[in-house]
């Protein structure tokens, strides 16, 4: 019993670490070939060509793929004008929508 509660302890204690490293990064990494987002127990990749859409506010980002998925990010602070105006410009350059 005590092994089973040991265990337990450590997995845990390994998702505490995985959640505190996501908060203490909170990104949205966006490139020419992709974006980057956080996720459990590591970071995950998006194509560029499997991203449908992106809607970017200044307190939040959605991102729609062609694989039917959405993510949908709350940022603890908001974006800058430059930033909400480079990932339009990601989307007019990329994805071909015009904002």
């Amino acid at each position: 019993m005590g092994g089973l509660h040991l265990g337990l302890s450590i997995i845990y204690i390994y998702l505490f670490y995985c959640e505190k490293h996501i908060v203490d990064g909170e990104y949205v990494a966006i490139h020419h070939t992709g974006i980057t987002i956080p996720a459990l127990p590591e970071t995950r990749f998006i194509y560029g060509p499997n991203i449908s859409s992106i809607d970017a506010h200044y307190d939040s980002i959605i991102i729609e793929t062609s694989l039917d998925k959405t993510y949908h990010f709350n940022l603890q602070q908001n974006l800058q004008f430059e930033e909400l105006d480079q990932i339009h410009e990601f989307c007019r350059h990329y994805l071909g929508v015009r904002n």
